[in-house]
């Protein structure tokens, strides 16, 4: 078995999950799935496929299939792959790889791309005396430029985040986690106990159960719920287990797992917590803080309050 070559862990993963769900959605080897995806969106159209050697190359994990397309009319290969057997690009675009590294390099680069602010604007502060403007204007796009492989830093409200990943969820992920309020409307998050909700994720996908626990156990995190936090961290630790199982990540199994129990997954730091006295000097004055900590706290209330 070849030794996978792709450098980045986000990527290497997301390829692993994809050829594993071609594998699979197929039921064919390298060769089938090579010319099937080659006759259904390449040929017909007059593009050109990749090569047969760079297609080998996705499947022994040694390059990750192109997310954008090389030009305007060919698809990508990966979306080319999509057509053929529809649904397994899903697997590239898991939300378990969104939850543990945040949105793919390509979709980051292109927010990033699109928020900076125009050259034509910082020439023109300039031309127009306003260094200030100017300044801040190139202050701003250095700042996005600093952000870019760090895809997280594009999700600020990371609740948000987490519920719209976990929203991507087949079912019956989705019903157990999330409700429509009103028919036909959009989804709330529907709050229940960890156990129930692990409950109804009994017939879905060892992926998706893992994500499912993942996110709900970085929601526990910040709302600061320790209970749900353990009981979640718990479930994902078992249907971790049985997504390794699964002969067709073996190259990834080690990565997997560690990336897991890493700072980024169920390492996270301790859920949220407070103090009284914090709790007290938020808001107030600072001269009143001040002299709080200088004294005590309670004298910054009446008694009754």
């Amino acid at each position: 078995m070849s030794e996978p070559r792709i450098q980045s862990p986000a990527l290497l993963i997301r390829t692993a999950l994809f050829i594993n769900a071609i594998r699979r959605t197929s039921g064919a080897g390298l060769i089938r799935i090579e010319r099937a995806v080659a006759e259904c969106a390449y040929t017909p159209f007059g593009f050109s496929p990749p090569s047969f050697e760079v297609v080998r190359e996705y499947f022994t994990l040694r390059r990750t299939p192109a997310i954008d397309p090389p030009d305007k009319s060919a698809p990508s290969w990966l979306m080319a792959a999509n057509l053929t057997y529809p649904g397994t690009a899903y697997a590239f675009f898991h939300p378990l790889s969104d939850l543990l590294f945040g949105r793919i390099e390509s979709t980051v680069k292109r927010v990033l791309l699109a928020e900076r602010i125009p050259k034509e604007w910082i020439e023109d502060a300039y031309r127009r005396g306003r260094k200030d403007e100017a300044n801040s204007y190139i202050a701003y796009n250095s700042e996005l430029d600093a952000k870019r492989g760090r895809p997280k830093a594009l999700n600020p409200n990371r609740l948000s985040f987490l519920h719209m990943t976990m929203l991507k969820l087949r079912e019956p992920c989705r019903t157990a986690i999330f409700h429509q309020p009103f028919y036909g409307g959009s989804f709330a998050r529907r709050y229940r106990p960890i156990p129930e909700i692990d409950q109804d994720l009994a017939s879905a996908p060892p992926a998706d159960r893992t994500a499912a626990m993942l996110g709900l156990f970085f929601e526990a995190c910040e709302l600061g719920d320790a209970t749900a936090r353990l009981q979640a961290r718990r479930a994902a630790r078992r249907h971790l287990h049985a997504l390794l199982k699964d002969r067709g990540l073996a190259r990834i199994r080690q990565l997997l797992r560690e990336v897991m129990f890493s700072s980024e997954g169920l390492q996270w730091p301790e859920v949220r917590d407070y103090t009284i006295p914090a709790a007290y000097r938020a808001g107030l004055p600072v001269s009143w803080v001040a002299k709080i900590n200088a004294i005590d706290i309670n004298l910054a209330f009446p008694a009754a309050f």
